[in-house]
This record gives C-alpha cells, structure tokens and sequence, in this order.
C-alpha cells in the first residue's frame, strides 16, 4: 500500500488522480470531485496531500470523521472510489 501511495505521489495529480488538503476540515469541492471520478473511469483521492503532493498528513481521529461523513452523504458508486488511507 504505502509503494502504491507513493507512486501515486510521484506521479502528481491527473485524469485520476487528485490531492486535497483537509486539515482545516472536508474539502469543499472533495464531493464534486468525487462525482466527477464516478461519471469517467473512477480514479483515487489523496487527502491532506498538497496539489505539489506533499503530505500535511491527517489526525486519525480527524480521518475516521471524514470517513463517517463522507459515508453519509455519498452513494454506494461513490463510495467505491473514495479511499481513505492512514499511514
């Protein structure tokens, strides 16, 4: 897991793939993004990662919170392309 986050980091952001700093709470435009990954071919979402992809890194706690929210306002489709990883 950690060699494939990784590489997504060295990749940069692209078709499918998209950083999204966090730390001040969800992003706002996270649930657009989201619905734009589920209308094409899916693709991964890096929280609390800098658009130069650089890792501000998220509290567990603050992690568990998006994943529960996130959980509650998304459909099932959607879901399926939002992965939350903790390192």
């Amino acid at each position: 897991m950690q060699e494939h986050i990784k590489h997504l980091l060295e990749q940069g952001e692209g078709l499918k793939v998209e950083f999204k700093t966090a730390s001040g709470g969800v992003p706002k435009n996270l649930y657009e993004t989201v619905c734009a990954f589920s209308n094409t071919d899916g693709g991964e979402i890096l929280l609390d990662v800098t658009d130069a992809g650089e890792i501000q890194g998220i509290e567990k706690t603050l992690a568990t919170q998006y994943k529960k929210t996130s959980s509650q306002q998304l459909t099932t489709e959607q879901k399926s392309i939002l992965r939350f990883i903790y390192q």
